[in-house]
């Protein structure tokens, strides 16, 4: 995905920061929200990469590397575990056979919590994740058996003020509280690297027209209000702040940038709508999926992307941009 492309400098300089201050025999990473897909696996050939550049030019002995890939309960931890045999071989073809001990292993459970033993992690990777909620606020988004979220899934540049103050609150605690985990698991001089969609006064939070698509007769409406996904992109203010309150970490760099929501290309090469339209829909589905399936039933999911996809095409056809705002933030423990 290109917003771990466009993080991967500040990966870097986090791992140079690291490493110019300690040389561990074994390297310790965590990949926090990995999901299940071509960017799962995607930055452990940037860890080995660097890892071995930074010690060979201090002199060092090449350390072992472990990488733990986290995500919640249901990701789909099975499809990563049958992929390692092939990506492992194609790694050591890749590399000339200029491999040493890697491991990999999959850590099931709730990133806004502890994972890891006590001063166990040297650096921490978490992209495209921690704007995802623990939960709904819901008591705060009803008014009298009204709903206020006037059947969107989620907050949007109109929503009553209550509402986005109940999420805010929402991120407010479980990024306080993803922090206070990572500063106990995290071992002194230890590095994160936290990529994170976040808002602006340029760049509303929309719903993705989710409401245009409950329109047209999926599911009706009174479904779509029971219904909210726990998902919320901070401001800058918010996340720094944050960082500020828990006092655990020191802000060492933060960058911003604007991503098209689309599929990668490279410079000069053209695309048709129709592709670009369904790689948008299949990287939202990706974080999506299971929510709208659970709450909807599956032949409801596989119609709605499918219309999903449509949508995004009209929009692509008539030269609408869909972009997405971004924040990484690297942090000192």
């Amino acid at each position: 995905m290109k917003s771990i492309d466009k993080g991967l400098p500040v990966i870097k300089d986090a791992l140079d920061g690291l490493y110019s201050s300690m040389t561990p025999k074994c390297v310790i990473i965590a990949e926090l929200g990995c999901a299940t897909g071509p960017n799962t696996l995607k930055l452990i050939p940037e860890f080995v990469e660097y890892t071995y550049e930074k010690f060979r030019a201090n002199k060092k002995e090449i350390p072992e590397i472990q990488v733990f890939l986290n995500d919640l309960y249901f990701n789909d931890f099975s499809t990563v575990s049958r992929s390692l045999p092939t990506f492992l071989k194609d790694l050591d073809e890749e590399r000339h056979g200029d491999i040493g001990p890697l491991f990999i292993s999959m850590t099931p459970g709730c990133y806004q919590q502890r994972i890891f033993p006590d001063n166990f992690l040297h650096f921490v990777h978490c992209a495209n994740s921690a704007h995802w909620l623990t939960q709904v606020p819901n008591d705060a988004l009803w008014n009298e058996g009204e709903s206020l979220t006037k059947g969107c899934l989620y907050i949007t540049e109109n929503s009553p003020p209550e509402v986005i103050r109940a999420y805010q609150q929402q991120f407010g605690k479980d990024f306080y509280s993803f922090l206070k985990s990572r500063a106990k698991e995290i071992v002194k001089g230890g590095r994160m690297v936290v990529n994170i969609m976040v808002s602006s006064d340029t760049h509303k939070p929309h719903h993705m027209w989710v409401l245009k698509l409950m329109n047209m007769g999926l599911v009706d409406e009174k479904k779509v209000s029971e219904m909210n996904f726990h998902f919320y992109p901070p401001t800058m203010e918010e996340v720094k702040n944050l960082v500020s309150s828990e006092e655990s970490f020191i802000l060492h760099k933060h960058e911003t940038f604007i991503l098209d929501w689309d599929m990668p290309k490279e410079e000069g090469e053209k695309t048709d709508e129709l592709s670009r339209a369904k790689f948008v829909a299949d990287t939202a589905r990706v974080s999506t999926n299971y929510i709208m399936s659970t709450q909807f039933g599956d032949d409801f999911s596989e119609e709605f992307y499918r219309r999903f996809t449509n949508l995004v095409y009209d929009h692509l056809a008539n030269g609408i941009q869909l972009q997405t705002f971004h924040q990484v933030i690297s942090l000192m423990r």
